[in-house]
């Protein structure tokens, strides 16, 4: 009796920390660089892949999935990457990467390779996004399709960071609250500050360029709270920047 209890427990243990994990590939890209995935989950880096047809369908997630990936420059450098791979690695690379720049997403590392398998990860999508990240390998994020949202692909990459610790080691891990978020027309900002000081608002698109009026004031001791327009600034992905006494945190804003 005690065997069969004994078992029963690990079983279950086993089904409640079972994850579905990534599948290695070693192998160059596109560019003639040598990848290893598992060695770069394991430094601490998060990357999302994207297999592509590539088609006219593709386009659209590839694009969010590239974008919210670029939010991530300011806040997290080198940690998170993007990867586009042919799905049936039957196209050129040429091709491949000929679609990739007209589409917007230049500067992307891609793969035609056979060992890049989206079937890897269940079935064939037009387009398939996973997210793969932390120490054990796992998969955040697996959509197949426009059935996935940006702010759920947020979510999922915020989560992987987590489990490699790197977010707790992220400076822009943020004294100052951003709500709500996602936002529509207004965002709100509170934080605290022991001295009267200056304190300067920008708001950035994922490439860093400022795409607001930035938002000088003066903070008097103690909770601050300021109310930013947003309702000139289209659906997507932002930097909200906070700058005080020279120094900066940034956090991530969804507009909806």
């Amino acid at each position: 009796m005690k065997t069969f209890f004994s078992a029963l427990i690990l079983s279950i243990t086993i089904a409640v920390h079972a994850q579905p994990t990534a599948t290695n590939f070693i192998c160059n890209d596109c560019q003639g660089n040598p990848h290893n995935l598992f060695t770069e989950l394991d430094t601490g880096c998060v990357v999302v892949i994207a297999w592509v047809m590539p088609c006219a369908t593709c386009i659209g997630p590839s694009l969010t999935a590239y974008n919210v990936v670029q939010s991530y420059a300011v806040s997290h450098p080198g940690r998170v990457k993007f990867y586009i791979a042919d799905d049936y690695a039957n196209t050129t690379c040429q091709s491949l990467n000929s679609w990739v720049s007209s589409n917007g997403m230049g500067g992307t590392t891609s793969f035609s390779n056979a060992a890049v398998d989206m079937l890897d990860y269940g079935t064939a999508g037009m387009p398939k996004v996973v997210v793969l990240g932390g120490q054990f390998h796992q998969v955040y994020y697996n959509v197949n399709g426009t059935g996935g949202s940006s702010t759920v692909l947020v979510n999922a990459i915020d989560s992987a960071l987590v489990q490699t610790g790197i977010e707790n080691e992220v400076p822009s891990a943020s004294p100052f609250n951003m709500y709500p978020n996602p936002a529509q027309g207004q965002l709100n900002i509170s934080f605290n500050v022991q001295y009267g000081t200056d304190a300067m608002v920008r708001i950035m698109d994922c490439t860093g360029k400022i795409v607001s009026a930035p938002e000088s004031f003066y903070c008097a001791p103690g909770e601050v709270r300021k109310e930013i327009a947003v309702d000139n600034l289209a659906g997507g992905i932002y930097i909200v920047e906070l700058e005080l006494n020279g120094s900066v945190t940034r956090r991530q804003l969804i507009i909806e």
